[in-house]
């Protein structure tokens, strides 16, 4: 897991060439990003920007992923992130290969992160979690790109 601000993305393109394509498309249309997914390296790398209003923690919706990892940027707004290693968590939905997510429940809260406007959660396969939640002082409307870097087996990009 890393967080960091997008000001210093250029500290992770050494992670390979999909961060790379990653952090320059931020930098270039994170800030206004919309609209539909956007493909880039032959599918290894996918943007999907998005806005939706934050909600509270649900205990059976921590994500993992297997063949992305998961750039969380956001854009306007603040949210929490919910961080906790798969392993520790009972599975709830069984991996889907074509979505490329299995969904984890967990009663123990575990790591949170806050994300502020202009910041970004790099979150490798092995870690669970669940974003999109109200920080303590309530729902926030956020807008947001989540960007799917390949970095484990398989090829096409998730759906």
């Amino acid at each position: 897991m890393i967080l960091d601000s997008l000001s210093r993305s250029g500290l992770y393109e050494s992670l390979g060439p999909g961060f790379v394509a990653a952090f320059e498309w931020l930098r270039k249309h994170g800030a206004e990003a919309a609209g539909a997914p956007v493909e880039m390296d032959g599918g290894r790398v996918v943007a999907r920007p998005g806005a939706y209003e934050t909600h509270p923690r649900d205990p059976a919706k921590f994500e993992c992923h297997r063949r992305f990892a998961d750039v969380q940027f956001v854009a306007e707004g603040e949210e929490v992130v919910e961080v906790a290693p798969a392993e520790g968590l009972e599975p709830v939905v069984p991996y889907d290969s074509a979505r490329d997510v299995a969904w984890f429940s967990s009663d123990a809260v575990r790591q949170q992160i806050v994300l502020p406007a202009g910041s970004f959660l790099l979150l490798w396969p092995h870690e669970a979690h669940q974003p999109g939640l109200s920080p303590a002082s309530g729902a926030r409307r956020i807008r947001k790109v989540v960007i799917k870097v390949a970095v484990g087996e398989g090829e096409g990009s998730p759906r």
